[in-house]
């Protein structure tokens, strides 16, 4: 393929024969839309692009690798479903609208500080860590879901997301603490999981409701969601709850923050011994009246 600078629309779908690509010169290539979807290629070297509105790539079992050039993303960029354990490199990227990500095992953003609409990861079993170093805020929602390895997140300047917040069935995922200056949510909370440790410090504005719900014991994080309804914080509902085996599929069950769910069940116990004990009481004691009166 000859050189290109400019170019409107690309798209190459199903082409089991191309195996490599070039157009575009470094920092000068602008396109509207570029596609690349079940083909041969094992690399994206050629593609050097500084701005795009949508960069799809999906399908192409022999990539394996993309380190790009783009800084800018206007529209979406979607990278899913290609080479097993994908490493992508988007050093340069400093905006993005949509980003949604699976099949992955790394994701690069250094330089990322606005995202305008969304930031979903799904189902990226080799995905370990995210950092977003940079973005301080999202428009619409940020998701991270059935990621089985993945361990860390770390967007440690975000101070607002304008949709929901959903970490949910990453079941190697221990503690959640990479976001301490989120002070807001327009939407909803959904942190399901395996989690022991939950720390938002600054959170004090959710405009939808919260659920949060993992295997282990997050008490004292439970108090914490309990006080901002309390206080107002929280809009909609909430719930919050621990050692629910269910949690990282979203089902029911587990300890409320108000205390140990068999705890009912222990002082209805408690309570049934004590009224037998006091009606044994009663009755030795009306036998012992009868016999003085004898």
């Amino acid at each position: 393929m000859a050189s290109l600078k400019t170019v409107g629309e690309i798209k190459m779908i199903k082409l089991p024969q191309l195996s490599s690509l070039n157009f575009g010169t470094e920092g000068v290539t602008k396109m509207t839309s570029i596609q690349i979807t079940d083909t041969f290629l094992s690399t994206l070297s050629g593609l050097s692009v500084a701005t795009v509105e949508n960069l799809q790539i999906d399908n192409n079992d022999k990539l394996t690798t993309f380190d790009s050039d783009l800084v800018n993303i206007t529209g979406t960029l979607i990278i899913t479903d290609n080479g097993n354990n994908m490493e992508i490199t988007m050093d340069k990227l400093e905006l993005a609208a949509e980003i949604q990500i699976s099949n992955i095992k790394s994701f690069s953003v250094p330089l990322l500080t606005t995202i305008t609409q969304s930031i979903k990861f799904d189902k990226n079993p080799e995905f370990k860590t995210f950092s977003a170093p940079n973005v301080t805020s999202i428009t619409d929602d940020i998701s991270f879901i059935n990621n089985k390895k993945l361990t860390n997140i770390t967007m440690p300047l975000l101070t607002k997301i304008g949709g929901g917040f959903t970490i949910q069935n990453n079941t190697a995922m221990e503690t959640i603490d990479g976001f301490p200056l989120l002070e807001s949510v327009a939407g909803g909370i959904n942190l399901l999981g395996n989690f022991e440790k939950v720390e938002l410090p600054k959170l004090d504005d959710v405009k939808g409701s919260v659920t949060v719900s993992s295997t282990t014991d997050i008490s004292d994080f439970c108090d914490f969601f309990k006080e901002l309804k309390s206080d107002g914080a929280i809009q909609g509902d909430e719930t919050c709850t621990s050692n629910n085996k269910d949690a990282n599929e979203g089902g029911e069950g587990g300890d409320s923050s108000t205390g140990n769910s068999t705890s009912s069940g222990d002082d209805s116990e408690d309570a049934a011994g004590s009224n037998s004990v006091s009606m044994a009481l009663l009755s030795l004691a009306g036998v012992a009246a009868l016999v003085q009166l004898l």
